[in-house]
């Protein structure tokens, strides 16, 4: 019985081995964060929104023959935004049309006493062939 647990639990940080492998299991209950890309007409004018307030309409990116999980990992994973890490996005990004502005947000999401709050935080604006920070 105490090979079954090491082998199964003790090796993996305390957690049942099969559902380490799931997000669903492993990170219950933590905080998390996607990444939404929308079509908008001007600069967003507030520093976050709820999810039902979201300005313009969402971009399917797969239609422009870009992987969203590799825009998703790119932004998440980038803390300081320098003019080459803007630039790799830009390029990333490069089937926009240059006549759409697309609005690159970050989605918070957690658990709370009361339930979920979620907030979208405006990251990134691309307009014609340019892009820059729209965060305070």
């Amino acid at each position: 019985m105490i090979s079954v647990f090491v082998l199964l639990v003790a090796t993996h940080d305390g957690e049942f081995w099969p559902f380490s492998i799931f997000p669903m299991f492993s990170k219950a209950g933590q905080p998390w964060q996607r990444i939404v890309i929308r079509k908008v007409e001007a600069a967003p004018s507030n520093d976050y929104y709820a999810l039902d307030e979201l300005p313009g309409f969402p971009i399917a990116l797969d239609a422009y023959g870009v992987e969203a999980i590799d825009v998703a990992d790119f932004v998440r994973h980038t803390t300081h935004w320098t003019p080459q890490r803007l630039q790799a996005l830009s390029h990333l990004l490069q089937s926009r049309p240059s006549s759409q502005q697309w609005l690159v947000m970050r989605v918070d999401g957690q658990k709370t006493i009361d339930g979920i709050r979620i907030q979208a935080v405006p990251l990134l604006l691309f307009n014609d062939s340019s892009v820059f920070e729209v965060t305070p």
